[in-house]
């Protein structure tokens, strides 16, 4: 019998992702983590960043740095739109490299106050970690997008 005072997972409840695992495409890394900046501060203060930093890899210019330091600079950078989109829209396709060890993916999103369009170059490799390799972020690039380019 299901006790009715106990929390119940609805089968067709989305899951949230917020660290990487083998099974995850990168893709999946890349939805995990804009979804998360999208609500940076739910369920906690700058939630969306911690799972950012869960997707880091070591090869990323940001490794040093914590969650505090980028809840400070990211507001004021071009970066900030990773806060406040509403549209996101994937290129049509993944680039690999030859061995299948790096994506190269293109997002753009639109920024819910201006209604600009920005796109952020994703670059992610494969890391071994225990339990299999998984997708971590090497870099992210925002830059403006004269136009929507759907």
């Amino acid at each position: 019998p299901v006790d009715p005072d106990s929390p119940q997972i609805l089968p067709s409840a989305p899951q949230m992702i917020t660290t990487p695992s083998p099974s995850h495409t990168p893709s999946d890394c890349i939805v995990a983590v804009l979804d998360a900046l999208q609500s940076n501060d739910s369920p906690v203060k700058n939630h969306g960043l911690q799972v950012l930093f869960a997707f880091t890899s070591p090869a990323s210019a940001s490794v040093g740095s914590d969650v505090e330091d980028f809840a400070s600079y990211i507001p004021q950078s071009k970066y900030a739109v990773l806060l406040n989109w509403d549209t996101k829209v994937f290129d049509k396709k993944i680039d690999y490299n030859p061995e299948r060890t790096k994506a190269y993916i293109n997002v753009k999103i639109r920024d819910k106050d201006s209604l600009k369009w920005s796109i952020v170059s994703w670059v992610l490799s494969s890391r071994e970690r225990i339990g299999g390799s998984v997708w971590l972020i090497d870099s992210m690039l925002v830059r403006p997008s004269n136009k929507y380019e759907g």
